[in-house]
């Protein structure tokens, strides 16, 4: 074994010097106290530069305790608003007015109907706000109207009510207790929500109260969840029935186990806080590494000059010194050019590699981060993500792409002014800090695949217009049914925008309405054109048309259920559409709509024997089989009939539709 290569516990301890006892007790001696002293000193900046970055990072995680809570708070406030907006809209409309206010005057009586209609409205707004039940109350507080059949509110509920109508603004108070003990849902607390029903012309004060009983357990779940860039231990506590709080209360630190910071705030209009803590070591963690370090640099630094004076005092080094300098140098080599091997490897990759910290600081980056951002590791290294791309939402999109194991996530975000595509994934590496800590890094890798989806974008285009081209296919081949998918496409992206549907369920819409009659090409002109009643057989023949067009389309490689949408058009929400007898959620919401819209232009347009319906007959029509139908899209129908956006049908086909009714 080489001297290079051995150990460092089997080197020789170096000789002992020929010196009188005198001289080297002097040495030790003046060594020590010089060493001493410069411990002493470098002991003395640690402390004090470690009490002001601990003051720092104190002042820094309050400011995030505040703005983690004003947040949190903005949430529930957005939320109460959208509900109550909710309400207000439906407070709001004439019929609730009007009958609110003969049911206030004393003529309640003989409203059966005008009830029945209004306890449908109720329980259509309960469900779209996800309530446990919707009641109308007189300005007294009584109870007229419950939605679902549940029971009447409490008391208190009560009380509250007569004083949102004597005020006439609207109000929000936690659900009593055996509210929810009643419910048998005392896991999940509830908010009360009431807002006045506003007077008549000529009426001076609210005609009754709209009081809604609104589950907030996920929204208290949504509260308390840390953001995904929470920091390590960090939590956030809902107290329901709390205690007055003051809301310039400080960040307050509290003994335990473990010991946190703590900062407590009332949550919106309602008596609940929300209090957001913090380990303690979580905060002035990076100050004990500061000390650790000054610690390590004041030692170092006592010893090299204890060293420096026992080397002139000595004036000469040992073999042993030596071989250990040799040794260290050898394996300093040896771990710079495992280190430079490593660097090249990561170098040599075309994707962008980086290490952060919680705070979101660039520890390292590879070559290709460096080429990107033209600027060497150096100037790269110790500033934030935002900081070197010049651009906080491009940093905040990469960083907050992908969870860390879940693997990767494409996500799209501008950098250096050009729209890239990237796909990211994110590892979380703990590690000891030294001093009884956890240090958290996050390596994140991130492809460019801008190339990727524009071609998948383009592939999807090119799919698209395919379809449009079949489209064209049946206008050239029978002008009839091209005639028919046109006024279908017209009215089922009438509907679509009503609904304010997707970009994907629109744009599936509007294909398969343009090949909705492809199949129909398959089937006989002569039984198309039939003026009689279809026998079983013709009528089995007509609808064959489904699985013509079904063969057709389902060789089509395309990213939209266009063939599928196309069947389900012909499908009944009973079960008693064709051709596979599809029922309730099983058919999609584009193949309701198209299924309405098929309708209405079958009815609309004039057949030979038969005339055209009026577009309000149609109406009549779908309301005599409810089940068939989905209710929204029907209700949608009417309100574009009564704004005049759709008119009758003007077609003149001359044989049998394929949905009659």
């Amino acid at each position: 074994m080489s001297t290079v290569d051995r150990p460092l516990e089997d080197l020789p301890a170096p000789p002992n010097a020929h010196r009188g006892r005198r001289e080297r007790r002097r040495a030790w001696l003046i060594a020590g106290l010089t060493g001493a002293a410069a411990l002493a000193v470098g002991l003395g900046g640690t402390l004090y530069t470690v009490s002001t970055e601990k003051e720092r990072l104190i002042s820094a995680a309050a400011s995030r305790a505040e703005a983690v809570l004003e947040t949190r708070g903005h949430l529930v406030r957005n939320w109460l608003t959208t509900r109550r907006q909710g309400l207000g809209a439906l407070a709001e409309t004439e019929s609730l007015r009007l009958i609110a206010a003969e049911v206030a005057g004393g003529a309640g009586q003989g409203l059966d109907t005008e009830l029945t209609f209004l306890s449908r409205a109720l329980e259509e707004q309960a469900r779209a706000l996800d309530a446990q039940t919707l009641q109308l109350l007189t300005p007294d507080g009584q109870v007229w109207l419950v939605s679902g059949g549940g029971a009447p509110f409490e008391p208190q509920i009560k009380a509250a009510a007569v004083t949102v109508a004597d005020s006439g603004e609207s109000r929000a108070m936690p659900a009593p207790a055996e509210a929810a003990e009643a419910a048998e849902e005392s896991s999940s607390p509830a908010i009360d929500l009431l807002v006045p029903v506003p007077p008549l012309q000529g009426q001076t004060a609210p005609v009754g109260v709209l009081a809604g009983r609104l589950p907030a357990g996920a929204l208290l779940d949504e509260v308390a969840v840390p953001g995904a860039l929470a920091r390590p231990g960090e939590r956030l506590t809902v107290t329901l029935d709390a205690q007055p709080v003051d809301a310039k209360a400080g960040f307050t630190q509290h003994p335990g186990n473990p010991p946190l910071f703590t900062l407590t705030r009332p949550l919106a209009e309602l008596p609940w806080t929300l209090t957001y803590a913090i380990p303690v070591t979580t905060v002035i963690s990076p100050a004990q590494g500061s000390l650790f370090v000054g610690l390590a640099l004041s030692v170092f630094a006592a010893g090299a000059v204890a060293s420096l004076v026992m080397a002139a005092l000595w004036r000469q080094a040992t073999d042993n010194q030596r071989r250990l300098a040799t040794q260290y140098q050898t394996m300093a080599g040896r771990i710079a050019d495992q280190r430079a091997l490593l660097n090249t490897i990561i170098d040599a990759i075309p994707e962008y590699l980086f290490v952060t910290d919680t705070r979101g600081v660039l520890h390292y980056a590879n070559a290709a981060v460096g080429e990107l951002v033209e600027a060497s590791h150096d100037e790269i290294t110790g500033r934030t993500l935002a900081d070197v791309l010049d651009d906080p939402t491009a940093a905040t999109t990469i960083l907050g792409a992908a969870r860390p194991g879940a693997g990767a996530r494409q996500v799209a975000c501008a950098l250096f002014g050009q729209p890239r595509w990237l796909s990211v994934s994110q590892s979380q590496v703990d590690f000891d800090d030294g001093q009884g800590g956890t240090v958290t890094r996050w390596v994140t890798l991130a492809q460019d695949v801008t190339e990727a989806v524009l071609n998948r974008q383009h592939r999807e285009r090119l799919q698209h217009s395919i379809m449009r081209t079949l489209g064209r296919t049946v206008a050239a081949v029978d002008p009839f049914l091209a005639d028919q998918a046109a006024k279908l496409e017209q009215v089922a992206l009438a509907l679509a925008e009503r609904l304010e549907v997707s970009e994907d369920e629109r744009l599936t819409l509007e294909l398969t309405a343009r090949v909705s009659q492809i199949g129909k090409l398959f089937v006989s002109r002569e039984l198309l054109t039939k003026t009689s009643r279809l026998t079983d057989a013709e009528r089995a023949e007509l609808e064959s048309h489904v699985d013509h067009a079904r063969t057709l389309l389902g060789d089509l490689e395309t990213d939209l259920p266009i063939a599928a949408t196309l069947a389900e058009m012909s499908e009944r929400l009973d079960g008693t559409g064709y051709p596979d007898g599809l029922g309730g959620e099983d058919i999609s919401r584009a193949g309701r709509i198209l299924g309405v819209a098929d309708v209405f232009v079958a009815r609309t347009s004039e057949r030979a024997h038969r005339k055209a319906n009026r577009a309000e007959d149609v109406l009549d029509i779908l309301a005599q089989h409810p089940g068939r139908y989905d209710a929204d899209v029907v209700e949608a129908l009417k309100a574009l009939i009564d704004q005049g956006h759709l008119a009758n049908g003007n077609g003149n086909g001359n044989g049998n539709g394929s949905n009659a009714y």
